[in-house]
């Protein structure tokens, strides 16, 4: 078979040149082209063995998450509108404490406990978990090691304002008791000057229906209509009388801050904003049994 002239290789005039008069070559006149072999890097073994036994090392041992134990770590103190602010770190563990869910009132540390570590008080406030303002959800996710990091951060609030109860400006006027109509009560005034520290207020509003926040049967310290019940003798006077606050059992809450106890009473937000102190001074005009 011949080629075209326009199809050889030509050494002298590089591929497909052709010109007039160049003689016709065979096929197998043409060189084949050679493969060109790139020279091959060679690097020492005995560099490489450092890099193989780090590897093996790596692959051999595989790290070791080791859980912190429980620890309080106590980071710094700071003052904000009325309340002295105490900020602790924790790590993962039992806090050993009871807190009303609502307020974020402490009013039980367990002796021995993180918080007791920690000289964390009876009648302070749980203010932020986590960073995140307070919510019992996210101090039981606290406690569970489900924070971001750790040691997490609590933010309590101690009230340094001291309550002390209203002189009785109405000490002789009386009217007859909603529970009992054919009773009188004497009307009382008393002020909460600082709600947003006073434990005694969580117990006010706590569970007025009779249920908790998750609609299982609990204790009812004041009635939705206002009485007074037998349990409120079971709270610490610490929290109630100590407070300025001056409810006995079978008293009976007329009005906080000129709102009628059966509107208020069905007003979480009112509630809410009570406790956490937004509403200022707190003015209860109520009939003492």
């Amino acid at each position: 078979m011949k080629l075209l002239p326009s199809c050889w290789p030509d050494p002298n005039f590089g591929v497909n040149e052709w010109i007039p008069g160049s003689p016709i070559r065979k096929s197998e006149d043409l060189v084949p082209e050679q493969e060109v072999k790139q020279p091959t890097k060679v690097q020492n073994v005995e560099q490489l063995t450092p890099v193989i036994q780090q590897v093996q090392h790596v692959v051999e041992q595989p790290p070791i998450v080791n859980r912190p134990l429980p620890e309080v770590i106590v980071e710094k103190d700071f003052e904000d509108k009325g309340e002295r602010m105490h900020m602790v770190g924790f790590s993962e563990g039992s806090l050993g404490v009871e807190v009303l869910p609502d307020s974020g009132a402490i009013v039980k540390v367990e002796a021995g406990s993180l918080f007791a570590q920690a000289q964390v008080k009876e009648g302070w406030f749980i203010r932020q978990v986590c960073g995140e303002p307070f919510s019992f959800a996210l101090l039981q996710d606290a406690e569970a090691g489900k924070c971001s990091k750790y040691p997490y951060s609590i933010v309590f609030g101690e009230g340094v304002v001291a309550e002390v109860p209203l002189q009785d400006d109405t000490a002789g006027m009386k009217m007859s008791m909603k529970s009992n109509p054919q009773q009188e009560g004497i009307i009382k005034v008393f002020n909460i000057k600082s709600p947003k520290t006073n434990v005694g207020l969580g117990y006010i509003f706590k569970n007025n229906n009779g249920l908790d926040s998750w609609g299982m049967k609990a204790a009812m310290f004041v009635s939705e209509q206002g009485v007074v019940q037998k349990s409120w003798a079971d709270i610490p006077r610490k929290y109630t009388k100590d407070m300025g606050i001056i409810l006995e059992p079978g008293d009976e809450i007329l009005n906080v801050n000129d709102k009628n106890w059966e509107d208020l009473v069905v007003d979480k937000q009112f509630k809410e904003w009570a406790i956490a102190g937004a509403l200022g001074k707190l003015t209860f005009l109520i009939l003492k049994a």
